[in-house]
């Protein structure tokens, strides 16, 4: 959601709880794309509906999972390294994006959605790669059971909660407006106030890379901070004027992921 494109007099807090379960339609145009590595896709039930899984490659296979309002078109350089190794990949349109079924959706949502997809494809996944809110709903699936020998996050949040209080301070809220947010998000089956990766964190024990950029304008670098310090055994890897995007295409980052990749 773009906190800079919304005021307190052109929308009411319920109208903003909503734009966080509703991906903007204008945004996925392009998205339904597909990347130029792709060799096969299918669709998959889950119960968020039909979800859209692109494939290629053989090998230990590492899944993709983009952030809100992101297309698996965000990870192609980092997926054609990823093939050059030797591992098969799988990119997921989130629900409510790209080809995927759906309007509204949320991190629970694909959280479980994500484990509807290992348990579709039938096979364990060597890698998870998620940027941004990926990585949130990565950990919430990882927590929920999902299995993955590793885990890289890039740009990842901390919690929910903090950007509903992001967005309700710039909007100028009271406690009550803000409230009523947390109200209405809770009215569709999502308490922001569980949606915590680094309360997750503390739960898991697999290997994990974390890298941010210092200059990202829509998720600070504290927020990686403290997920990798709760994150036992984690290895975070700060970067500079890389911002929340750019980093995806980086040669540092994608030697830094291809590295982790073949660590035993």
């Amino acid at each position: 959601m773009n906190n800079a494109s919304i005021t307190p007099q052109r929308f009411s807090p319920r109208d903003i709880a909503m734009r966080f379960l509703t991906p903007d339609p204008r945004k996925q145009a392009a998205v339904s794309q597909l990347g130029n590595w792709v060799e096969s896709t299918r669709m998959i039930t889950t119960q968020a509906g039909q979800v859209h899984v692109s494939s290629a490659g053989q090998g230990p296979l590492v899944m993709f999972v983009h952030g809100w309002e992101g297309s698996i078109l965000d990870f192609e350089p980092l997926i054609m390294a990823t093939l050059a190794q030797g591992f098969s990949v799988a990119a997921i349109d989130l629900p409510a994006h790209g080809r995927s079924e759906g309007k509204r959706t949320s991190i629970p949502a694909c959280a479980k959605a994500l484990l509807e997809i290992q348990a579709g494809l039938g096979q364990d996944f060597y890698v998870v790669v998620a940027h941004s809110l990926g990585a949130g709903i990565s950990g919430d699936a990882l927590e929920r059971g999902l299995v993955a020998g590793k885990v890289v996050l890039i740009s990842p949040p901390r919690r929910f909660m903090d950007g509903i209080d992001m967005t309700a301070a710039q909007l100028g809220y009271d406690e009550m407006a803000r409230q009523e947010m947390i109200d209405t998000l809770r009215e569709f089956g999502v308490d922001p106030v569980h949606v915590d990766l680094q309360k997750s964190a503390t739960h898991l024990t697999i290997p994990a890379l974390i890298l941010h950029s210092d200059d990202d304008r829509v998720i600070p670098i504290i927020a990686a901070q403290s997920v990798a310090a709760a994150w036992a055994g984690s290895r975070f890897v700060p970067l500079t004027g890389l911002g929340h995007r750019r980093l995806l295409a980086d040669a540092e980052v994608i030697r830094e992921v291809v590295c982790f990749l073949g660590e035993a």
